[in-house]
């Protein structure tokens, strides 16, 4: 029961999950999500646990998961995970999977790009279908209204802060997407996961964050990539200082 946690904080709970295996994890997970709904000063969200299996997450009730961490564990014909799991899917069961996520209405991030990244480090064929199979995942979970946001894992050394959203947004457009549907992956719908009234909206009261673009993204997203400038926090900054300030992304992995 949660009560026999004591005076055991969410972070304490974060930090078990992490640290334990096996059964223990299950229930860890359990007791988070029961403190996220009585306490709600958190949600229960990241990574699939490896000894929960993504059937057990999205009935536990996650809020949203990262990477598709336990998807590829559920897909995989030999139990891998990470893009190694991805690599040898089978694909029939993405169907089941991505119903399953509708009916919970768990969110889900992807990370598409850092992962096409990451499948470098396979052959040839191995990429292709870890691009492939994670496609039509994508695909698969919006055709079937499961809700979805954009991000890019920045922060690991991999893909650099802010520009490499745009490879993640040609990647949903990749799966299918249309462009103004990748862009709300990047402003509204984060808004809506978050709780956040009117973030990624330009309506009276939104929060004081506005990009000024010179062209349409929903033409192109091309035009994101030199924006005339930023409203941040109510601060404005224009496109000069936005390059100066932009990191190169780091190299891919031979």
């Amino acid at each position: 029961a949660l009560e026999d946690w004591g005076e055991f904080e969410v972070p304490h709970l974060v930090t078990l999950l992490h640290e334990t295996t096996g059964d223990r994890q299950t229930f860890v997970l359990k007791t988070l999500r029961q403190a996220a709904y009585r306490y709600r000063t958190a949600y229960a969200a990241g990574h699939v646990p490896t000894a929960v299996t993504i059937q057990h997450a999205l009935a536990s009730g996650m809020e949203s998961i990262e990477h598709y961490t336990g998807y590829d564990r559920a897909v995989s014909r030999s139990g891998s995970s990470g893009t190694f799991g991805w690599a040898d899917a089978d694909t029939s069961r993405l169907a089941a999977l991505a119903d399953a996520t509708v009916r919970s209405g768990t969110w889900n991030c992807p990370t598409m790009a850092i992962n096409t990244m990451l499948a470098a480090q396979q052959d040839p064929e191995a990429q292709r279908r870890v691009v492939q199979n994670r496609q039509l995942s994508t695909r698969l979970l919006h055709e079937r209204g499961a809700p979805l946001v954009a991000g890019t894992d920045a922060g690991i050394g991999r893909t650099a802060p802010g520009t490499s959203l745009l490879d993640e947004l040609r990647e949903f457009v990749a799966s299918g997407f249309t462009n103004w549907e990748a862009l709300r992956l990047a402003t509204v719908e984060p808004g809506r996961l978050l709780h956040v009234p009117q973030l990624g909206t330009v309506t009276v009261g939104a929060p004081a964050e506005l990009l000024l673009l010179d062209g349409n993204p929903a033409d192109d997203l091309a035009a994101l990539k030199t924006p005339a400038g930023i409203l941040l926090h109510g601060e404005w900054l224009d496109g000069a200082t936005l390059a100066a300030s932009a990191r190169p992304p780091a190299p891919r992995p031979p």
